[in-house]
């Protein structure tokens, strides 16, 4: 038998499969999941990084020395999207479970991001015929769960390709070109922030460079500090960030805690600033409102969109969302022990903290954080102290605070902004 034999008969079979389990009249179905489910059309972006974010984690994990490029790309045509990286080629389990739904791989490990089986459904809100390529994969998916052999690409070796053929008329494909562009050039750096295996996303319209975000680990011997970088219509723009992980039940998982550092130029400290509007992270944006001035990214469980996490189940002390949030809060903590220690702990520092008990309801998913802070300020030497004397502690205990003069406030300030902290800023 032939290859293309092998796998035309291997398609016909997980199309039938897939139309036994969810009937010949799916269709609906699909276009509930492709057209309404989320909020934003263009959300299959995130979602197109994840399966390349997993496939990558499945790659390093069998071959942790593999030298394939860590890169996702974004190739954007007036009649379709391209989206190329190098994880692990798809197989047969990988087949059904993109042509399916509520059928992922990864649904026992939280590590993977895409474990619900219907983030490609995204895809649909653009396209009617997604095709893939990826090892001796070569398919082509319509009407959702249906599956049929198309024609060889040419790959660079070990490299994944999916291909989003625009739907509809001319208007149409008009509009998924502006609005892919749109949602391209409004992806935001920070998405590379908590994944572990990308390390670069870039993108082009109609073949020309267009734009690029990559995340470098620092050289320096601080150890959790992280380099974004992005490049877009010729600016060259960079953040840097302090990225804190804790290991929660089982080594593979986490939860992470990111405050971004700012600098003026390179002869100034290393700075905490607040990152306003900060949302919850589940590895990528959610919509959820921290009321915080740093970063939350842990395995959260979400709605089936991802958009949102579920509220923690009241005098459920097992529920998994609020034990994360009762590890992140024990992170914060250590953290702030860690800058602490190394003279970035300053008032502007201090005002990313969960500082109102008015955005932390009792029952709240994020309360644990709140509770956890005070309980740590309380007790621990952890706030800037106005120091008489060489010999004076530096950081004292909330018990311990005073209410400072304006001038002793205002030299406080002055001298936390005035410390040499950690290594001085890279030259931009």
């Amino acid at each position: 038998m032939t290859e293309q034999q092998e796998l035309t008969d291997k398609y016909s079979r997980i199309t039938e499969e897939n139309i036994h389990r969810r009937g010949h009249e799916f269709d609906d179905i699909g276009d509930h999941l492709a057209k309404e489910l989320y909020s934003e059309r263009t959300h299959f972006i995130y979602e197109l990084l994840q399966n390349a974010e997993d496939a990558l984690a499945r790659r390093l994990t069998l071959a942790p020395d593999n030298a394939l490029p860590r890169h996702v790309t974004f190739s954007l045509f007036s009649d379709r999207l391209e989206v190329r990286h190098f994880g692990q080629p798809f197989n047969d389990k990988d087949v059904g479970s993109i042509s399916d739904v509520f059928r992922s791989t990864k649904t026992t490990d939280l590590n993977m991001i895409g474990k619900k089986g219907i983030g490609f459904k995204s895809v649909y809100a653009f396209t009617d015929t997604p095709e893939v390529f990826s090892g001796r994969e070569r398919f082509q998916i319509y009407r959702y769960i249906r599956l049929k052999l198309v024609e060889r690409r040419d790959l660079a070796p070990e490299e994944t390709l999916f291909v989003l053929p625009f739907a509809g008329d001319e208007k149409a494909r008009e509009s998924a070109f502006s609005h892919i562009q749109r949602g391209l050039e409004h992806l935001e750096r920070r998405a590379l922030l908590f994944l572990r295996h990308i390390t670069e996303v870039s993108w082009s319209v109609g073949g020309i460079p267009s734009g690029s975000h990559s995340r470098v680990q620092s050289d320096t011997d601080i150890t959790p500090r992280l380099k974004l970088r992005s490049r877009i219509a010729g600016s060259d723009e960079h953040e840097d960030w302090f990225v804190f992980r804790r290991p929660v039940k089982e080594a593979s998982h986490s939860v992470e805690v990111a405050f971004r550092l700012v600098c003026s130029d390179q002869q100034s400290p290393l700075k905490i600033a607040p990152v306003p509007n900060a949302r919850l992270r589940v590895y990528f944006p959610t919509k959820r409102e921290t009321h915080l001035g740093f970063l939350i990214q842990g395995p959260f469980r979400t709605i089936a969109n991802r958009e949102d996490v579920h509220e923690p189940v009241e005098d459920d002390s097992n529920d998994w969302n609020r034990y994360l949030a009762t590890e992140a809060g024990e992170l914060v903590v250590e953290a702030l022990r860690w800058l602490r220690d190394r003279d970035v702990l300053d008032a502007e520092a201090l005002s990313t903290l969960p500082l109102k008990r008015a955005d932390f309801a009792d029952a709240s998913l994020l309360r644990p954080v709140f509770d956890r802070v005070l309980k740590a300020i309380k007790e621990e030497p952890l706030l800037p102290a106005h120091a008489q004397t060489p010999d004076a502690p530096r950081f004292i205990t909330g018990s311990q605070a005073k209410v400072a003069t304006s001038v002793e406030l205002r030299e406080l300030l002055s001298r936390s902004e005035e410390r040499r902290v950690g290594k001085e800023c890279r030259s931009r």
